[in-house]
C-alpha cells in the first residue's frame, strides 16, 4: 500500500518536476519501498510469531529459492529454444534434401 501511495501522485508530478527536484522524487520512492520492506519484516514476524533473527533468515532463504527457481526457469526455456532449434534445422535439412 505505501508504494501505491506515495508512488501515485509522483506519477503525474513526474512530469512537471525540474531536475533539481528530482532528488525528492528518488528519495520518495526510496522511501516507500523501504516503508513496504518494514511492513513485510514485521507482517511476517507477527503472523508467524518468529524472532527477529528467524525472520531475516526465513525472508533470505525466500529470496534465494525465488532466484534458484529463476535459474531453473531460465535453464528450461534455453533448453526448449535449443531442442526447437535442433528440430527446426533437421527439418530444413530433410527439405532440402527432397
Amino acid at each position: 500500500m505505501p508504494l501505491i501511495i506515495i508512488q501515485f501522485p509522483w506519477i503525474w508530478l513526474s512530469n512537471f518536476i525540474t531536475f533539481q527536484e528530482a532528488s525528492f522524487y528518488y528519495f520518495s520512492g526510496s522511501l516507500s519501498v523501504l516503508w513496504c520492506l518494514f511492513l513485510l519484516f514485521v507482517g511476517n514476524m507477527t503472523v508467524h510469531q518468529f524472532s527477529p533473527s528467524k525472520t531475516l533468515v526465513t525472508m533470505a532463504l525466500t529470496v534465494v529459492a525465488m532466484g534458484f527457481m529463476a535459474f531453473l526457469c531460465l535453464l528450461f526455456f534455453s533448453l526448449i529454444q535449443q531442442i526447437v532449434g535442433f528440430v527446426s534445422t533437421i527439418y530444413q535439412e530433410l527439405s532440402l534434401r527432397s
